[in-house]
């Protein structure tokens, strides 16, 4: 069935705001992509559309609407939870239940209460060819955007090929990202087969350390801190089982839903690169065989750093998970033992888990709950009493930011810009649609020149792209609005 695509974020607009047509989740995360996280995307993208999808060029912004008088009755509008849910939810929950009911107690226990399952020599082998095809058939001409021959025809043939099709669509959710590069070191001499055990020899290696500085010293409320954080690999991290030598597949965001479509440590730096994804491998199985080694190790660096930041008259900050989430009660109550170890510290963290937002935590250890949740855990959160971090809508304020005469928005230090009074506007469209005092509401560069409160929530904060982190990591704050465009 061919579907109509809409966005989560396009809910409340009558009629709806469709971006794009598709037939298949590929397509769909190109337009996903195109359309809500930047500003540059073509008109071609939409390609597939039919006449009873209307583009109107001259609202502001640039519209898809549905004649839904018109539309076929084979096509379907979706949200996006929707979507993920016909599309890859019950595909993959039923393969991980599985996977789950054929693991004992006592190797749950052993890799720190983890949800895993064991990567047989076949299906790693068949995954890695599958990636490499798939790379093969996307090659471009040096310095164009053309497919090379050979990839077109490849490409061509693939698209035939219903099951590649199926598993493709569904690998990036099952599987860890293992970038090309180590793929390719881990080739048998005649470069045909993969040696595993090249693998597991790149997997077990001990990182040299754990916390990465991402931020040199930042004010905010008046005082200085120095920012560190903790990264684990998104949905699905690489691993072996140190015991018995078996290559596993760690579940590392159990509660993630939709935010698995679109999910932003699976682009960018944190794949484009060897030395990213690798690190983050070795950090999760260091931390999931050897918990008391990670830990100790951690608490070496947090002394280090904490020794530094204090001659400089700095507090530390440590980010728990810039990717990855508290992925078992073990591995959440490891992490507070360290927060309770180092009470000068301020450690936050985001979780898409509701048992860990609202649970028990050093006072010393802010959780946020975030948007993209699976739809059991967003209902068992208050967001009126619970620290949270939301996604708004691109529709509630695209009209209201600069824009130059071409009608591209305008961004200072890569920052999309208000007016005063558009901002003041914004600020009363953002109290009615979340129920929070006007008041209340700050932008981030008010909430960097406001001392921190003793008061618990008093304020929530806008955070536009660029903006940083801070809000996260402070009490006073019970929601950081963030503005994606």
């Amino acid at each position: 069935m061919m579907k109509v695509y809409r966005s989560q974020i396009d809910i409340q607009y009558e009629p709806p705001i469709v971006l794009g047509i598709f037939s298949s989740l590929k397509n769909a995360k190109e337009i996903f992509k195109k359309s809500e996280y930047d500003d540059t995307h073509d008109h071609n993208v939409y390609e597939h559309t039919l006449d009873d999808i209307n583009y109107d060029e001259d609202s502001p912004n640039h519209s898809w609407t549905i004649n839904e008088s018109k539309l076929n009755e084979n096509f379907k509008i979706q949200s996006l939870s929707s979507f993920y849910t016909d599309e890859i939810k019950s595909e993959l929950n039923e393969n991980e239940e599985d996977a789950i009911k054929n693991i004992d107690t006592d190797k749950y226990r052993d890799l720190l209460g983890s949800q895993f399952k064991e990567f047989s020599d076949e299906e790693l082998i068949s995954y890695l060819k599958r990636q490499f095809i798939k790379r093969q058939s996307a090659l471009k001409i040096p310095d164009t955007q053309k497919l090379t021959p050979q990839a077109k025809e490849l490409s061509k043939e693939l698209r035939k090929d219903v099951e590649f099709q199926r598993q493709i669509k569904t690998d990036k959710y099952k599987y860890p990202y293992i970038h090309p590069s180590t793929a390719v070191k881990i080739t048998n001499k005649d470069g045909k087969e993969y040696d595993l055990e090249k693998l597991k020899s790149v997997i077990t290696q001990r990182p040299a350390k754990i916390l990465k500085q991402n931020k040199k010293i930042q004010k905010s409320g008046g005082k200085s801190y120095i920012y560190y954080n903790i990264g684990l690999p998104a949905l699905k991290g690489l691993a072996v089982n140190e015991k018995n030598g078996k290559i596993v597949v760690v579940d590392t965001c159990p509660g993630a839903g939709q935010c698995k479509v679109y999910c932003y440590a699976k682009k960018g730096g944190y794949v484009q690169y060897e030395n990213a994804p690798i690190a983050s491998t070795r950090l999760l199985n260091f931390l999931i065989n050897d918990p008391t080694g990670f830990s100790n190790m951690l608490a070496k660096e947090l002394s280090v750093a904490q020794e530094k930041a204090n001659k400089k008259g700095a507090n530390v900050v440590v980010r728990w998970h810039d990717s990855g989430d508290m992925f078992s009660s073990d591995y959440t109550n490891l992490a507070y033992d360290i927060a309770n170890e180092f009470p000068n510290i301020k450690f936050y963290a985001y979780t898409k888990l509701a048992n860990v937002s609202g649970g028990n935590k050093p006072d010393n250890f802010l959780m946020n709950f975030s948007a993209g949740a699976k739809e059991d855990e967003e209902r068992q959160v208050d967001l009126s009493k619970d620290k949270h971090s939301t996604v708004v809508p691109k529709q509630m304020f695209d009209d209201l930011i600069v824009k130059d005469e071409k009608g591209k928005a305008v961004r200072v230090d890569k920052k999309i810009q208000f007016k005063p009074e558009d901002m003041n506007r914004f600020k009363k469209k953002l109290s009615l649609k979340y129920n929070v005092p006007v008041d209340s509401i700050l932008t981030y560069e008010e909430m960097k020149d406001t001392p921190e409160s003793d008061e618990v929530g008093k304020y929530n904060v806008i955070v536009r792209p660029g903006d940083g982190d801070e809000s996260a990591n402070r009490k006073d704050v019970r929601g950081t609005y963030l503005l994606i465009h």
